[in-house]
């Protein structure tokens, strides 16, 4: 009896390592696809001022609300890389753009981007990201 204790203890041990390891790489590509899509989004964005190319925002469990003024795209990319890599299992990552004039940009507004051009690129970058 206490040799099928010692399995099933060492059955449940095998289970919480896989349910571990399942978790760190279901993190791991939540985390690539949202970066990929974070430098397809500003890397896509037309570009006037750099209001709209600036304002992509990531954040863990609530949505950024602000519009940020107007920085390099290496930046942009950074500030959300910095919080997509705080990320933890079970959070809700949120991707945004706040600028008034980026639903005109998606509408096609712009010769820079094609319609749309927001859903192709995160399209773009889950296909990029897949092994």
């Amino acid at each position: 009896m206490a040799s099928g204790l010692r399995n099933l203890r060492g059955f449940k041990q095998g289970l919480k390592r896989g349910q571990k390891s399942f978790e760190d790489a279901a993190l791991k590509r939540q985390k690539d696809i949202a970066k990929a899509i974070v430098v397809n989004l500003v890397n896509a964005t037309p570009v006037d001022t750099r209001e709209a190319q600036s304002n992509w925002q990531a954040g863990i469990g609530s949505t950024p609300t602000s519009v940020l003024e107007p920085t390099s795209p290496s930046e942009t990319i950074a500030k959300a890389f910095a919080v997509i890599d705080a990320l933890q299992p079970g959070e809700v990552l949120n991707i945004v753009n706040n600028v008034d004039h980026l639903k005109y940009l998606i509408a096609g507004s712009s010769t820079q981007a094609p319609q749309d051009f927001v859903v192709k690129e995160v399209q773009r970058a889950i296909r990029e990201t897949r092994k």
